[in-house]
C-alpha cells in the first residue's frame, strides 16, 4: 500500500501546487502543507485513514 499511497500523495502534491499560491509552485512545500494536513485530519483521504490505522496497528504489535 505504500508505493501506491506515496503515488497519489504524489498527484495531489502536484495538484496543491499548482492550485494554491501559498505553495508557489513548489513540489516541497506542497508536500509539508499536505503533511499539515494529514497531521490535523488523517482520515480527510482514504489512503490516508488506511495508512495510519496500519502505522498504528504495526507499532503497537512491535
Amino acid at each position: 500500500m505504500g508505493c501506491i499511497a506515496s503515488h497519489i500523495d504524489l498527484h495531489l502534491a502536484k495538484w496543491v501546487a499548482r492550485k494554491y499560491k501559498r505553495v508557489h509552485g513548489s513540489l516541497a512545500q506542497a508536500y509539508e502543507w499536505l503533511r499539515r494536513i494529514q497531521s490535523a485530519k488523517p482520515g480527510l483521504f482514504a489512503h490516508w485513514e488506511i495508512c495510519t490505522r496500519r502505522e498504528r496497528s504495526t507499532t503497537r504489535a512491535g
